[in-house]
């Protein structure tokens, strides 16, 4: 099973760990069909990009920043648009910009990405991190209304049966 690489995973140093982690979520992350698709559009692609849901730049302790809950994989337009962004959208932002199925939006002077598809799972691995990583965060803070966002949508999306088999 892939959590078998887990264990070597996490005996390697930094450097090892970063690129062994990039191969262990390109077998995690494969659906059900044995297909690789972008986390945040459902796109079919050949091999992803390894993406932190919630961005390594947040991280005081990067000893924890591979956790595999919250890599996913995502095409390479999509992790470089999210950058560090936190997950969420502002109807009232007058100039949102598209990239692909995607939205980038702000909320005052935070930038916001709206992922196409999987909002549920990306909420749902973000709040993981928050709970058993958030010790190793920097200062950064989400709102209160950012977490309820959060929140609604780890409730209201469906797990699917690719969030299941990887997280299992």
């Amino acid at each position: 099973p892939p959590w078998h690489s887990l264990r070597d995973h996490l005996s390697r140093t930094k450097t090892e760990r970063s690129a062994g982690a990039c191969e262990v979520v390109q077998r995690i992350d494969l659906h059900c069909d044995g297909s690789r698709r972008c986390a945040y559009t459902l796109d079919i692609i050949p091999r992803g990009n390894r993406e932190h849901v919630v961005p390594q730049s947040w991280w005081r302790n990067v000893a924890n920043v591979n956790d595999l809950h919250h890599l996913f994989l995502t095409d390479h337009q999509y992790n470089n648009a999210r950058s560090n962004h936190l997950l969420g959208f502002n109807p009232d932002d007058a100039s949102p910009r598209k990239v692909g199925d995607c939205i980038l939006t702000k909320r005052g002077d935070v930038p916001l990405f709206w992922p196409a598809k999987n909002l549920g799972a990306a909420s749902r691995a973000t709040l993981y991190i928050l709970v058993a990583h958030g010790a190793c965060l920097t200062s950064r803070t989400f709102s209160p209304e950012h977490l309820e966002v959060l929140v609604w949508h780890a409730v209201n999306e469906p797990v699917t049966s690719w969030e299941e088999q990887r997280n299992n």
